[in-house]
């Protein structure tokens, strides 16, 4: 039946013993300040009532439990700091929604920061400080409007200050020594420099004056880059245009010449004054179907096609422009 258990700041050694779950109405546990080794005992999860619970200064190891985590009964405090927990801090700690104060500090806890956290709405201390956590904070962070004292200084967590901290009512805000960059927010605790420290944070710029960082070099919009594909359509077009206008041009050349030059046939001269535009070649051919292609070249393709009312028959040579001598083709083909 023993409620209240406070063995703090003695010379006791060894492990925590695992029977201590036994005493099943405890809602406080005080253990700090010893030289306790070992991990936590896993069966401090069956201790449905515990509301406070301080392990802190002393030497224990391995991972926090996450059945530690799970136990919603915390709702004053879990002190954890000064030991030598190592691992991720485990997503379960979103259970604990009514605790006030969680340290955790100065231990070897890695990984990113849970975004489960930010289910913990009724924290108002939370100390993170001296471990290894990287990444950024996360914006579930957003829902811990009641903090006030928030130390997350000396681990590995980069990324921009959240805005959203200037809308609490931290009283103290310790985001140094760590990777930060970008601008400090200028509203909230962040007027208050004495309420903060941001020091060893060499990419930080901005912030209010007394903060004596430089002023924030505003980004250049980025350039809309245009995409591979929309590239290589634009390419094809050009290509398309260019044939179709260098083929009109050789039809109009031709027939020009053919109107200059007297026929040398025993028949009477007839004299040429067609004007062939590119939609009267695109209907003598039939859209130059493959079914009028009558060969290929290495410089283009030969396609027949009827013209006019008489049904005169044609050949129409279409160019390869991308090919390489494609035009001295066309010069050549030009020469009497």
């Amino acid at each position: 039946m023993l409620r209240r258990l406070d063995l703090s700041e003695n010379e006791f050694s060894g492990q925590i013993p695992s029977s201590l779950a036994n005493i099943t109405q405890l809602y406080a546990l005080y253990l700090q300040n010893n030289h306790l080794t070992g991990t936590i005992p896993l069966s401090f999860g069956n201790l449905s009532y515990l509301q406070e619970l301080d392990l802190s200064q002393n030497h224990l190891n391995g991972t926090i439990p996450k059945q530690l985590m799970s136990q919603s009964s915390l709702t004053i405090s879990l002190n954890l700091a000064h030991n030598q927990l190592t691992g991720s801090l485990p997503s379960e700690v979103g259970a604990l929604k009514n605790l006030g104060y969680l340290d955790l500090s100065k231990n070897k806890l890695s990984g990113e920061l849970p975004s489960s956290l930010g289910s913990c709405v009724s924290l108002e201390h939370l100390h993170l400080e001296g471990n290894f956590f990287e990444g950024t904070i996360p914006p579930s962070f957003s829902s811990l409007r009641g903090l006030q004292d928030l130390d997350l200084s000396h681990n590995y967590l980069s990324g921009q200050i959240p805005v959203f901290f200037q809308h609490f009512s931290l009283v103290n805000l310790n985001l140094s020594f760590k990777h930060f960059e970008g601008g400090v927010p200028t509203g909230g605790v962040f007027k208050n420099t004495s309420a903060i420290s941001v020091a060893g944070n060499q990419k930080l710029c901005g912030g209010v004056p007394e903060l004596e960082f430089p002023a924030c070099i505003a980004s250049k919009p980025k350039e809309r880059k245009i995409s591979q594909g929309l590239k290589l359509m634009i390419l094809l077009l050009s290509g398309l245009l260019g044939l179709v206008l260098v083929m009109s041009l050789l039809v109009i050349w031709r027939l020009r010449k053919m109107k200059a030059k007297p026929s040398t046939d025993a028949s009477p001269t007839k004299e040429f004054h067609l004007k062939v535009s590119y939609e009267t070649l695109l209907q003598a051919t039939g859209g130059f179907s493959s079914a009028n292609l009558i060969g290929t070249g290495s410089f283009g393709s030969v396609y027949k096609g009827i013209l006019g009312p008489n049904d005169t028959a044609v050949a129409v040579k279409v160019l390869y422009l991308h090919q390489e001598g494609a035009l001295k083709s066309f010069v050549a083909e030009c020469e009497p």
